[in-house]
């Protein structure tokens, strides 16, 4: 409202401390101010014009009222997007608890001599230009005296970095309903609503013994109860003050639902980058506490990690079930006290090569070799699948074997073994060429209907008519890889007269144009011409077609009679 903008002029006449004193200029006003003043003013009967004619009184121009009502828009606005974030965080009236774990990371702490380093560069900052530049010259000195040879990449482990990954958290959606298994303890909140013809609200936070009180009543009991169960006690006491509420014909309901979470104490040991207890919210899941562990050490296992609760194992958790299909069926949700024990892997294999992902995979008793190709997303498009090579640890030294096509199915891998997958050879096994005098050129395939010369030369739309028919070669390759030419006769072979040629890989067939077995004839003219130089000679060409060729006589030259021969 326009008026609420003016009330504020008001206060400035009015209130205690500024009607005796010099008017305040408005740029010299906070928001705090203003705000103060604004809400105090609110309560002011006067209407929009006499709040004007009591500033101008005051001494305030219409500049200055024109600056206030900016001021109040602004602060009004930034009163409200602060509302609308707390709006949309809190939509779902449900919140974390303050005492959650932190993510446990490997950033290194500084020593004292960096900490002092940096009270100083923030006390003196042209000193820590200078102490940067001669740091960054010891850097560099005793990157000289210790340079060392470069290590070779590690290899990296299948599923290493899913819980080293900011974007991907697990942390538990407050956004949804209440999961129907979830359990009750000390200091979960439930939020009751009676309406109808009776409005009440109830905010009910379940107390270290695990009870409720509401009111006068008895204290109502609901530690490891559901949400629904815990519903029905409680509306079944309240039926005590509200009779008949939730019966048909009543007038009254009521309501209960989940608000703020508790928060739980979960342990994770065994192979985890940072064991230790966690304390996590009522909501979280196995994915949720693993990741703020930082996951599975380096002798971690993927795919044995065990959820013991009341010293029994409730649930075996395989990574691998995420990673490839998405499936978090053995993600459940964490009781108070649970404990997280990961496993030392068993069984580790490593692939390199033509594999869509180079890694080292784990593997449980069971898999084949199929199976772990699986896990490394299959071969790649180039990959040589004829036989695999795998290097294998015995007891005594490594051993090399050959893996058939027809043995991966059944092949069992076993602890250290390194399968190595090579690219196929970039050489063709059924491809010839024929190059030359013929209407299609090109590479082509030996196959049926396309094994001798006769058929090549056929396939390729015969030769052309400057064809040399006198002699072809073939371009072959022996078996040492040498190579060999073979000469035939082509008209011959063309009308049957001679016994066609079997092809075989790889070989080339030359078929030469009669222009090219030609010396080159050229003619040369100069002088008082448009165009010197040196042109093809054809047949039956005379001086005057030579002139022509060149362009003609230059200007002013005698002209020339070019009749043909028969006049």
């Amino acid at each position: 409202m326009k008026t609420s903008l003016f009330i504020i002029l008001f206060s400035l006449i009015v209130l205690p401390g500024f009607s005796q004193t010099k008017n305040p200029k408005i740029d010299e006003l906070t928001d705090e101010q203003i705000v103060q003043f604004y809400e105090k003013a609110q309560e002011s009967g006067m209407t929009e014009s006499q709040i004007e004619k009591a500033a101008l009184s005051r001494g305030y121009t219409p500049s200055d009222i024109a600056k206030m009502k900016d001021r109040i828009a602004k602060v009004k606005a930034n009163q409200k997007n602060t509302s609308d974030d707390k709006d949309n965080t809190n939509s779902t009236g449900r919140t974390l608890p303050n005492d959650l774990s932190k993510k446990k990371t490997d950033t290194p702490a500084k020593n004292k001599n960096d900490e002092q380093d940096d009270q100083d560069n923030e006390q003196n900052p042209d000193k820590s230009l200078n102490i940067s530049k001669l740091k960054s010259n010891k850097d560099k000195k005793d990157s000289l005296l210790t340079e060392k040879p470069e290590m070779p990449k590690k290899v990296k482990v299948f599923g290493s970095n899913l819980f080293n990954n900011e974007t991907l958290t697990f942390e538990p959606n407050l956004r949804i309903a209440t999961p129907k298994s979830y359990q009750l303890g000390p200091d979960d909140e439930l939020n009751v609503d009676i309406f109808g013809d009776v409005l009440d609200n109830y905010k009910l936070k379940v107390s270290p013994e695990g009870t409720v009180k509401v009111l006068n009543l008895s204290p109502i009991y609901v530690n490891g109860l559901t949400v629904d169960a815990a519903s029905e006690r409680i509306i079944g006491r309240l039926r005590q003050l509200y009779q008949g509420l939730n019966h048909p014909g009543s007038g009254a309901s009521a309501q209960v639902t989940l608000g703020n979470v508790r928060s739980i104490k979960v342990t994770l040991t065994g192979e985890v980058k940072y064991p230790g207890t966690y304390t996590l919210s009522s909501l979280a899941t196995v994915f949720n506490a693993l990741y703020f562990s930082g996951g599975p050490s380096e002798n971690g296992s993927f795919r044995n990690i065990k959820v013991i609760r009341d010293n029994k194992v409730v649930r075996v958790l395989d990574l691998y079930d995420f990673l490839l299909r998405a499936d978090q069926k053995d993600n459940i949700r964490l009781q108070d006290q649970d404990i997280i024990r990961v496993s030392d892997y068993e069984t580790r294999v490593e692939f390199e090569g033509e594999v869509k992902r180079p890694m080292i995979f784990e593997v449980q008793k069971g898999e084949n070799l199929k199976d772990v190709l699986r896990f490394a997303g299959g071969f790649t498009d180039k990959a040589y699948t004829y036989t695999i090579g795998l290097k294998r640890n015995t007891s005594r030294e490594l051993k090399l074997i050959n893996i058939t096509q027809d043995e991966v199915n059944t092949f069992i891998p076993q602890n250290g073994d390194k399968y190595a997958i090579g690219a196929i050879i970039e050489r063709y096994e059924n491809k010839v060429e024929i190059k030359g005098s013929v209407f299609r050129p090109g590479e082509y395939a030996i196959e049926n209907g396309l094994s001798t010369v006769k058929e090549l030369i056929r396939k390729a739309e015969g030769v052309k008519e400057d064809a040399f028919l006198n002699r072809a070669i073939i371009t072959r390759r022996k078996e040492n890889y040498d190579p060999e030419i073979i000469a035939f006769d082509l008209g011959k072979l063309l009308r049957g007269e001679v016994k066609d040629i079997p092809l075989i890989r790889e070989d080339v067939i030359t078929i030469t144009a009669i222009g090219r077995l030609r010396e080159i004839r050229t003619v040369t003219i100069s002088g008082e011409v448009n165009r010197e130089g040196t042109f093809d000679y054809i047949d039956g060409m005379t001086v005057g077609d030579l002139i022509i060729k060149s362009g003609g006589l230059l200007m002013g030259q005698v002209s020339l009679n070019f009749s043909s021969p028969a006049e």
